[in-house]
Parts: structure tokens; sequence; C-alpha cells
């Protein structure tokens, strides 16, 4: 049986889907089953995330239809793991897990974090982001997400830049960490990190994904393993 914890943290993802895909103005369609796009995504972006546990009939009628219908590379995340697509000329992109960790676990922020509030350290916020693991040429994140109140950036500034950041989405049931880097990848810019987020709302879990070294080092901060999830990538369109 899915963790209900898993399906929370997959619908929080989903809602920083949303985020991104307006500030771009990308059209999708958000189903209880799954999270569809219409346009072709930004990357680090899929083009369909699944959000329901049981729904396979449906999910598999929508990844059929983008499969054969859209004219980029298409992949998805199996956010439940349902899905075999090695038949169908998929390959697995990586696997990782769901993290949830309890409300009022984190206490305190460091004084050396910042909520990123104008459009210039945003623009500085992001150069750090692409520097640290996530280059790409577009620009990911427009100027009008900062005037949203279900998503927050936060970063440590370095000189002109920002050297670590992250970023918080809030969704009814849960808080999400996503998007963390650290030129040091040190565990205290991490825990810095998870403390902004939880701030942000106390009365709310905390929650995400990780891999490799730090999905341990999540777990060691007393997050939650609650369910696995893939990445599915096409190897060309069809």
């Amino acid at each position: 049986m899915t963790d209900s914890r898993a399906i929370s943290a997959a619908g929080n993802n989903a809602d920083i889907y949303e985020c991104v895909f307006q500030a771009h103005d990308l059209r999708y369609r958000r189903e209880a089953y799954a999270f569809i796009s219409i346009d072709p995504p930004p990357p680090y972006y899929s083009s369909l995330t699944t959000l329901s546990a049981t729904r396979i009939d449906e999910q598999r009628a929508a990844i059929d239809q983008l499969r054969r219908s859209r004219s980029w590379k298409f992949d998805f995340k199996d956010s439940f793991c349902r899905f075999d697509m090695t038949a169908l000329g998929m390959e697995i992109l990586f696997e990782a897990r769901w993290l949830w960790a309890p409300p009022r676990m984190f206490g305190g922020t460091d004084p050396n974090w910042q909520q990123v509030k104008t459009e210039d350290d945003l623009a500085q916020w992001e150069q750090g982001w692409k520097r640290n693991g996530s280059s790409t040429e577009r620009k990911m994140f427009p100027s009008s997400m900062l005037s949203r109140p279900d998503i927050v950036f936060f970063g440590r500034r370095n000189g002109a830049g920002f050297q670590a950041g992250c970023i918080g989405n809030i969704s009814g049931d849960c808080v999400g960490l996503s998007n963390v880097f650290s030129e040091n990848d040190g565990e205290d810019e991490l825990r810095a990190a998870i403390e902004c987020v939880a701030a942000l709302a106390p009365e709310k879990p905390v929650v995400g994904y990780d891999r490799g070294a730090m999905l341990s080092r999540m777990k060691s901060f007393g997050f939650e393993d609650v369910g696995p999830l893939r990445i599915w990538r096409g190897k060309q369109p069809l």
C-alpha cells in the first residue's frame, strides 16, 4: 500500500510544477491522477507526473497519448513506481525516494540566509543554482514568481552572488523543499535550507525527494523515506 505521505509529497511537487508552468505561460492540465504538460516543459521538468497510486488505466492512456502526439522528447515522473516502460523504448533516468519530516522538527533559522525578494537577487540566485549542478541556458525562474505567496526562494550570499540556496513551496497539507544547492556541500548549509523552508509553515510537515548521498544526509536530519519514484526518459520523439 502506498504511504499517504508520499501522495502528499507528490501533490506538493505538482504544486511547484504549476508555479513554474504559470510563470512561463506554459499550458498544462492537472487531473487527480496526473499533471500533464500541453506545451514542452522547461528543463528538469517532466512532461507528465503521476499523482495517484491507483488510477493506472487513466495514467497509461495519458502517457500513450503524450508519447504519440508530442514532437519533443517525452519523459515522465512515475511517482509511485507503477510502470515498466523498457519495452516501449524508454529508460530510467534516475530513481529516488520521497521524504517526509513531521511538523516542528526543525527550529530556528540561520541569520546568514535570507529570502530572495528582488528581481536582481533572483537572477543572482539562479546563477548560483546553475553553477552548482543545474546548468541550462534557459531562464528558469521569472521574477513574477516573487509575488506568489506559495513559493519562496532562500539563499546565502557570497559577495555579489549566492553560494547556497533552496526553494520552499507551500501546499495545503505540507511544505516542500527543493532545488537545494551549495558551493561547499556542507552539512550546515543543508540544515539551514531545511530550517528556512520548515519555518514557512511550522505546523506542516516538510516533504521532498532525493537520492544517493543526499538521501542519506536528509535521513540523518530526521526525514523518513516514505516511498519510491523514478523518472522515465524517452530515447527519441515518436
